[in-house]
């Protein structure tokens, strides 16, 4: 697992639980992280390209992982 910040529009800090290995599970994993229930997450897919992760596919391609987030 891997975890990538990024800012919101308000400048307030995001955070981002990403999946690298296939063993471990993303939801049980993030559930401890954000320190939340499964229904305050949110799981899908993103793409890391040259140690950066794009929610939207990169145009030159990347790397598949899945990603979750606190809503």
């Amino acid at each position: 697992m891997q975890i990538f910040e990024g800012k919101t529009g308000s400048n307030r800090i995001k955070r981002y639980v990403v999946k690298t290995d296939r063993k471990t599970d993303i939801v049980k994993y993030a559930k401890r992280f954000f320190k939340c229930s499964e229904k305050h997450l949110c799981i899908t897919c993103g793409w890391i390209y040259k140690n950066e992760l794009y929610l939207e596919m990169p145009k030159k391609g990347g790397r598949l992982v899945e990603v979750a987030y606190w809503v």
